[in-house]
């Protein structure tokens, strides 16, 4: 019988490009990230009472925090309005696991900075459709 192996930080990587793939950058120095898809419903009775689920959407909302360095090219995709790509991957022991977000939009990227730390970027946006590998 396998075990299971946890997912660990170190060990994954975020890549983003555009759809022509001619921009592309690794968050380095990545240091959290949050992903939430979310399925939107409207609920409605029947006229027999019985309430029925229609889906209204799909999205995917992502958040990654990253050290900001001398490279810019994220912040370059975010100013040019661009469509972008993410691939969020894990690799380890048991094998290789990921989610890839596909024609998403950066909403915000926040530049922040504060006494004594490093300054950090993060990034927030959605996309409408990703799929999943690993397992």
């Amino acid at each position: 019988m396998a075990s299971s192996e946890a997912l660990v930080w170190p060990e994954g990587t975020i890549h983003v490009w555009t759809g022509s793939a001619t921009a592309s950058a690794v968050a380095a120095y990545a240091s959290n990230m949050s992903i939430t898809p979310v399925v939107g419903f409207v609920n409605r009775q029947t006229m027999g009472g019985v309430y029925t689920n229609h889906e209204t959407g799909r999205m995917v909302q992502f958040q990654i925090g990253m050290v900001a360095s001398q490279h810019w090219t994220l912040f370059h995709m975010f100013s040019s309005g661009l469509m972008v790509h993410v691939h969020l991957a894990h690799s380890g022991v048991n094998g290789s696991a990921g989610m890839i977000l596909y024609s998403g939009r950066i909403d915000s990227m926040p530049f922040v900075g504060q006494e004594e730390q490093t300054f950090q970027w993060t990034m927030a946006g959605h996309a409408n459709v990703w799929s999943s590998y690993g397992g």
